[in-house]
């Protein structure tokens, strides 16, 4: 997921998002695997305006 943000040009703004959001959410960032139905992934993708495009960037970042 981190490489599918750099390649879409999100990554700085997904981990501003990050920086703001409670210390739950910071730790699980740095969590190896990003699982699709995450509560703590919808809100971060929400607050980056990525909501709609989730199921794209799971699909990239496999090809990635």
């Amino acid at each position: 997921m981190i490489r599918v943000l750099h390649h879409i040009g999100k990554l700085t703004e997904v981990r501003d998002a990050v920086a703001q959001a409670d210390v739950l959410t910071q730790e699980l960032w740095f969590s190896p695997t990003f699982h699709r139905d995450d509560p703590l992934l919808r809100a971060v993708a929400a607050t980056v305006g990525l909501t709609d495009q989730i199921d794209d960037l799971f699909r990239l970042s496999a090809t990635l």
